[in-house]
């Protein structure tokens, strides 16, 4: 009597169908249904990402609906695969696949390829405790250090004076020398591998405060 006719789409949302049915005396009744339809999730994992090696990051995907449900594939280097937000730090590079499921079981996917960077990436300026910069870095947060256990970080004046030592670099330096803050300007670092006197890093780090 009512509703969508035979072969064609339902469109999103609630439909009511209703039926008439007829007898062979000539006896009629009717009866009705509700169609819900309702539209596929929608994912964006974020674009292809990086990490170094040893560090971790999150992941921030973008989703039509609060509500859904999330699982993350394969499971290696993740905290959490039920989240909407994980994070890892992957040993590899890895593609992340993200399926995401809605209340009345309709499903998205997606993915994101992070990156990881075997290398060393030393910043040339920190501003500890400068609260007025727009990109404060209050420690000198050096990356790809922190599972190279064997390294060693040093920190001198530009009369070399070391104010700064670390074997392995778990806690990034925070400008302060023996409890002090160190005063701003220019200082010299030296970063290797005492095992290795072919590997070592060696420039110019500007403190601003």
């Amino acid at each position: 009597i009512s509703g969508i006719g035979s072969g064609k789409a339902f469109p999103y949302g609630t439909t009511t169908e209703v039926y008439e049915v007829t007898d062979l005396a000539g006896n009629k009744n009717t009866c009705s249904f509700n169609v819900l339809v309702s539209p596929a999730p929608k994912i964006e994992a974020g674009n292809d990402t990086f990490v170094y090696y040893g560090e971790s990051i999150v992941l921030s995907p973008q989703a039509d609906d609060k509500n859904l449900i999330f699982k993350w594939s394969p499971d290696s280097f993740i905290n959490d695969v039920t989240s909407s937000g994980p994070v890892v730090n992957p040993e590899n590079t890895i593609r992340y696949h993200v399926q995401v499921t809605n209340q009345y079981g309709c499903t998205a996917e997606d993915s994101i390829l992070v990156e990881v960077k075997n290398e060393i990436f030393i910043p040339t300026v920190f501003t500890p405790g400068n609260a007025d910069s727009k990109n404060t870095n209050d420690t000198w947060n050096i990356k790809g250090l922190k599972k190279l256990s064997d390294w060693e970080v040093h920190v001198f004046t530009l009369w070399g004076q070391e104010v700064y030592f670390s074997k392995g670099y778990e806690t990034p330096w925070n400008g302060e020398y023996k409890g002090k803050e160190v005063p701003a300007g220019t200082y010299l670092y030296v970063v290797d591998n005492p095992n290795d006197n072919l590997k070592a890093f060696k420039g110019d780090l500007t403190i601003i405060r």
